[in-house]
Parts: C-alpha cells; sequence; structure tokens
C-alpha cells in the first residue's frame, strides 16, 4: 500500500501561513503585556495618590518634597519616607529615622552611609514602574533603591525654587532658577490643598521618570536621594534635550529615552524631565487624586500650567 506525505511545497505553504499568523499575534501579545504593565504604573500613582491624600488629612497638608535641617548637613527627610505609613508599610516607616535620613549625620558635613539602610536599600513596588529595570544607585560602598515615580518641583524652571529659605549652601537660593511659578512639592516648603487655586484637578502632583542605571551614582529617579525624588516642567515629556545633572560623574547616557548632559553650574542646578518606557508619554497624578496620560506632543506652556499650583491658568481636559 503507498502512503502519502507532504509535499516540499504544502509542507513550505504551511510553513509560510504558521509564520504569517506569529507576525500577526506577536504585536498583539506585547501589545497587551504593555498595556498590563501601563495599568499596573497607574495602579502604583493611584496607591501614591492616596498615600498623600491620608497624609493630607492626618497632617493639614500635602508632605514637603524634602525636609532639610540645615543645622545638620545629613539630617534630610523626603516625600517618599513620609507617605511610608500610608502605603501599609509601617514598619519600613518606623525603621526610618527621619532625624538622620540616608546619611550618617556629622556636624559640617555629609557622610554617606549605612543610616536607614532598612529602609533605603529595600526594593519598593509601588515605587517601580513595570517598564523600567529596578536595580539600585551605588554611591560608594553604599546604595539606594530606584524608583520612578518623581515629584513636580518647578513648571518652568529648575528644582530649586525661589525664596525657598536655603541657607546651607547660599548657591542655591534661587538666584538662577528662572522659575515664575509655584509647584505644589519643593525643599522646606509645605502645601496644602488651599494652596492650590489653580484647581487641584488642573494640577499635576506627580509623574514618571527613567531612573538612572543601576550600580551607578546617577541619581534620577532614586526614592531615598536629594535630585531622584523630583523632577520639573521645564522641559515635556520624554525631551530629546538632556536632562541637566551635576557634577559630572552622576551623568550616566546608557539608557534609552534617559538622556543627560553634566551642565548644572552647581549641585542646585539641575533639571529632569518628566520620562518613561511607556509608547507616546507618560503617566501623571493630579492633585486630586486622579491619574492622566500625558503626551509626548503636549504643548509646553500647557504642560508647565500644569504643575502651576496658583498662577490662575485654565487648562482644557482635551490639550493633552
Amino acid at each position: 500500500m503507498r502512503r502519502r506525505g507532504f509535499t516540499l511545497i504544502e509542507l513550505l505553504v504551511v510553513i509560510a501561513i504558521i509564520a504569517v499568523l506569529i507576525a500577526l499575534l506577536l504585536p498583539a501579545v506585547q501589545a497587551a503585556r504593555e498595556a498590563a504593565r501601563r495599568a499596573q504604573c497607574i495602579n502604583n500613582l493611584k496607591q501614591i495618590g492616596l498615600a498623600m491624600h491620608n497624609y493630607h488629612q492626618t497632617n493639614d497638608a500635602f508632605p514637603s518634597g524634602e525636609l532639610w535641617d540645615q543645622r545638620v548637613s545629613a539630617a534630610r527627610t523626603f516625600w517618599t519616607a513620609f507617605i511610608l505609613p500610608y502605603l501599609e508599610l509601617g514598619t519600613l516607616g518606623n525603621a526610618y529615622n527621619y532625624s538622620m535620613s540616608l546619611n550618617t549625620a556629622i556636624s559640617g558635613g555629609a557622610a554617606f552611609g549605612p543610616t536607614n539602610a532598612t529602609v533605603t536599600q529595600a526594593s519598593i513596588s509601588t515605587y517601580l514602574c513595570p517598564d523600567d529595570t529596578g536595580g539600585t544607585m551605588a554611591r560608594g560602598t553604599y546604595f539606594w533603591a530606584r524608583s520612578n515615580y518623581v515629584a513636580a518641583y518647578s513648571p518652568d524652571g529648575l528644582m530649586i525654587e525661589k525664596n525657598v529659605p536655603f541657607t546651607y549652601d547660599t548657591t542655591c537660593n534661587g538666584a538662577v532658577n528662572p522659575a515664575t511659578r509655584q509647584a505644589l512639592f519643593n525643599f522646606n516648603v509645605t502645601r496644602g490643598l488651599r494652596d492650590i487655586t489653580d484647581g487641584s484637578s488642573n494640577t499635576v502632583a506627580c509623574s514618571e521618570v527613567i531612573h538612572g542605571p543601576t550600580n551607578t551614582n546617577d541619581g534620577r529617579g532614586t526614592a531615598w536621594y536629594d535630585w531622584g525624588v523630583q523632577y520639573t516642567h521645564h522641559r515635556p515629556p520624554n525631551t530629546p534635550i538632556p536632562d541637566m545633572v551635576y557634577p559630572n560623574t552622576y551623568c550616566v547616557n546608557t539608557k534609552l529615552k534617559a538622556p543627560c548632559a553634566a551642565t548644572g553650574v552647581t549641585w542646585c542646578q539641575q533639571d529632569y524631565a518628566a520620562r518613561s518606557y511607556h509608547s507616546g508619554g507618560v503617566n501623571v497624578l493630579m492633585a486630586d487624586g486622579s491619574t492622566r496620560f500625558a503626551k509626548d506632543s503636549i504643548n509646553l506652556l500647557t504642560w508647565q500650567a500644569l504643575a502651576s499650583i496658583n498662577a490662575g491658568e485654565v487648562v482644557s481636559a482635551d490639550a493633552y
């Protein structure tokens, strides 16, 4: 009895059909995975927003971007630490020494050491976007966990706000800051809903950054470091213009969509933009606790107005 098999042409046709099906399915699978990662990122921001509002309910104000006891250079506390108990991370919050922060307190100078390592080396999933890689920021023999969520420090200038009393370093008192408007967060200032006269639903509180490469001292996107917890609206989301970083050893250009340049004149003249690996834009947390998606193509003036708390701008919801 003669047995039939596939001819070479039939086999090639079947292989071609399978290849076409795979080519059609792969983008759909990748899109579904990206949608899931973006949804998780949005959920993280919502959790942060809820924690900030619970903090506000308790303290009648949002947490400060950073409180710095300028009598002791090491005594710094960031918004990321203030909201730990409200993220159901009370154990970490209780382990945090708020009088010393990330350094060992030494009068007259900052010595980076193991203080608060239990907290600062903990990888907190709520602070990480699944589209980025996690990792750490290294400083000598010590390191801190990375983060992808940052607080808005300036609508249209550098990170140190004008007229903020910053006596520890007189070069950082705002003389070089071109900002003309206030954001919700900054150094040594505490603001609440009463201060957002532009409307909490029209004001951005937090957004995303692509953090610096792991095991480097690139401070961008670090949950327990001065510059790692903030960004500005000076440039639009995912701008090709490099972030201003100081000093030059802190600028590491090895990650896609996260360019930097050592263009800061002093450590307070730095400027980081909102960045993400989401296609076409970044997620933002509004001051009312809601989340939005800001497109890369957003008008710069609109983007800056969204970070302003009291300049009287009117921003339409369809503008971004």
